[in-house]
């Protein structure tokens, strides 16, 4: 899944986590499990820097939006945070090949199953989680 998608998922579950009064930790391990429940999906990953780039402007702009609808507290980050923080190993081992990084994270390393598919298929599953996420976060700031 792209950061995008992870970052929706994971502000989601923390503004779901601060409704219920859970904790911060709460919110970001809920949204570093969701990780590998949405990578389990069949979907579709970029391979080139500038779909890279294209995902992290993206994520700029959720946590810009998310922010604004949350202004006065913070856990929709912390599930944000634990959602994204997995792919930090991926992008480390694209940007720095020669430093030989192993991939970790269970979805990452084959451990689970991380489907890919072609792009029009393989966005499709992120557009709806994207439309479901926003709903909830929506709602959730009403």
């Amino acid at each position: 899944m792209y950061v995008t998608s992870h970052a929706l998922s994971g502000a989601a579950i923390g503004a779901v986590t601060a409704s219920a009064g859970y904790p911060s930790w709460v919110a970001f391990i809920a949204g570093f499990v969701s990780h590998a429940v949405l990578d389990s999906i069949p979907h579709h990953d970029y391979t080139s820097l500038p779909g890279a780039v294209v995902d992290l402007l993206l994520t700029g702009g959720v946590i810009w939006i998310v922010g604004s609808l949350y202004p006065t507290h913070y856990l929709w980050f912390w599930g944000l945070f634990g959602a994204t923080i997995p792919d930090l190993e991926v992008g480390l081992k694209h940007l720095f090949p020669l430093w030989g990084i192993k991939l970790r994270y269970p979805s990452h390393s084959g451990l689970l199953p991380h489907p890919q598919i072609p792009f029009w298929p393989g966005v499709l599953p992120q557009i709806l989680s994207a439309i479901i996420c926003f709903g909830i976060l929506i709602h959730l700031a009403a």
